[in-house]
């Protein structure tokens, strides 16, 4: 339902020709069929939202559609290309001041990281992720950040901690 929403949505958008609104409303497809577990189409949609930002010189809603990008290929099975997103990612949200975004891209990296077995670098991500979401007061970033923290931990038979990051 929501996908028939957009896409009326873009039909209007492309009549009256505002491009922020276009590029905003073809990043929401892109993450509406990444939800439905459709990342190959999705990442259609983030090139375009992408080009957008790029052309208007829209660094948030560019920052949005890397991030898009980097979750649609670390769910592909391509971590290093999600790394290669979230790196390009974290310079402009670096530049935006975009606490929140930062911590998301911090534990997406942790997560891509992780599964290329690099597990410290991955633990290094998700504590700096749960250091922003904690100064933010951000509950639910706390506790991805802290289970993330926990699998990687098990991942080094550190069970202990492990189990310290969970009751947390």
């Amino acid at each position: 339902k929501a996908i028939g929403c957009y896409e009326q949505a873009l039909a209007i958008t492309r009549e009256n020709g505002d491009r922020r609104i276009l590029g905003q409303t073809l990043g929401n497809i892109g993450f509406a069929y990444y939800q439905l577990g459709e990342a190959r189409r999705a990442i259609d949609y983030h090139e375009q939202a992408l080009a957008i930002a790029r052309a208007m010189g829209n660094r948030h809603d560019e920052s949005m559609s890397l991030g898009g990008l980097a979750s649609c290929h670390y769910r592909l099975g391509e971590p290093r290309r999600a790394i290669s997103y979230y790196a390009q990612q974290m310079t402009i949200i670096r530049d935006i001041r975009d606490q929140w975004g930062e911590g998301s891209a911090l534990g997406g990296l942790g997560l891509a990281y992780a599964d290329l077995g690099l597990l410290h670098m991955a633990i290094e991500h998700h504590e700096r992720h749960l250091a922003i979401a904690r100064a933010m007061g951000d509950r639910r970033g706390q506790g991805a950040a802290l289970n993330n923290l926990g699998n990687s931990y098990v991942a080094l038979d550190e069970f202990s901690t492990a189990i310290t990051c969970y009751e947390q």
